[in-house]
């Protein structure tokens, strides 16, 4: 079966059975950030087998600027190219509706993955962010500028 894609809500960040990225679950900001992220611009969320695999979007910091986010759990692995279709696709899609000239995102150096998917999404590394997270470790700026 393949991805059924919808209509983010706050509360689908919190179901996820599990995160890929270590840290998110069962920190007490993530359930202020999916609020964020769904009061700050589009975002869906991807079930597969009537269980979320992952929700993902963008926050509009301004106009033409954009900033993406993903949670994935790991039911993603069993179906990488779907997945990366999908975040890929979406990334199109929310780009060109919003007439968005960068988009950027931060990854955590310590989960390397993070680092790979941007790269397969188009995303660059433009630097090092010095103790950017709340528990002082380094973050790196990617981007896809057009």
């Amino acid at each position: 079966m393949g991805i059924y894609i919808r209509d983010f809500e706050a509360s689908d960040a919190l179901m996820l059975d599990g995160i890929i990225e270590p840290g998110v679950l069962g920190n007490p900001q993530h359930a202020r950030w999916a609020a964020a992220y769904k009061e700050h611009g589009p975002a869906f969320t991807g079930v597969r087998d009537g269980r979320i695999i992952g929700c993902g979007g963008i926050m509009m910091l301004w106009p033409g600027v954009g900033e993406a986010w993903a949670n994935l759990a790991p039911a993603v692995k069993h179906s990488p190219k779907d997945v990366l279709y999908c975040l890929r696709k979406g990334l199109e899609i929310i780009s060109s509706a919003y007439q968005l000239r960068r988009v950027q995102a931060i990854a955590t150096p310590s989960f390397p993955e993070s680092v790979r998917l941007l790269k397969h999404l188009g995303f660059v590394e433009e630097g090092v962010m010095r103790g950017y997270w709340e528990n002082g470790e380094d973050a790196v700026m990617m981007a896809r500028v057009k």
